[in-house]
């Protein structure tokens, strides 16, 4: 079984079809789980400092945040970094708002 976090989980979503969990950990990494096996699939690598906040963009596309200053997208399925955007300053979540959704 792979593991999963070493420190402190941080955030976590569930994707729209409620088929993955996906954490983000101050052990700087985010993990993805399978709701239905409970198995931890894909491990995604890359900040610098705690995984403070996480969202589902799309199907295989999540974007994390970090006290590294930086956004990232990345694909779930691959584990891949497929963007990074420097902000320059901690950022502490992270929130999806969809431009269709009624206030």
């Amino acid at each position: 079984e792979p593991e999963w976090h070493t420190d402190t989980i941080m955030a976590m979503a569930y994707s729209s079809d409620s088929k993955w969990l996906v954490t983000a950990s101050a052990d700087k990494t985010m993990r993805s789980l399978a709701t239905d096996s409970g198995m931890a699939s894909g491990r995604m690598e890359g900040h610098t400092h705690h995984a403070t906040g996480i969202v589902w963009l799309q199907d295989d596309k999540i974007a994390s945040a970090s006290g590294d200053g930086t956004v990232k997208i990345w694909n779930v399925t691959t584990g891949e970094n497929v963007a990074t955007f420097p902000v320059g300053s901690e950022i502490t979540s992270l929130q999806r708002v969809d431009a269709n959704s009624q206030r």
